[in-house]
């Protein structure tokens, strides 16, 4: 059974913008005010968002790897 949940955020303030703590199953899919896709994350965007993040700051590279299955 596939469950799926549509949900929206609108930040307040563009200069400061949001910070949201969301689980998710699946992929994010971005729109703008007319419904056009803007852009997504899934596993794989968000995997190398992290490995640059740990690059970027000293960390090492082969704990993420151990993490991930």
């Amino acid at each position: 059974m596939s469950r799926q949940a549509t949900s929206t955020r609108c930040k307040a303030d563009p200069k400061t913008g949001m910070t949201t703590f969301l689980v998710t199953r699946g992929s994010l899919i971005y729109t703008d005010a007319h419904g056009r896709q803007t852009g997504f994350e899934d596993v794989f965007t968000r995997l190398e968002r992290f490995r640059r993040h740990v690059a970027e700051n000293g960390l090492d590279p082969a704990v993420i790897e151990r993490m991930i299955r």
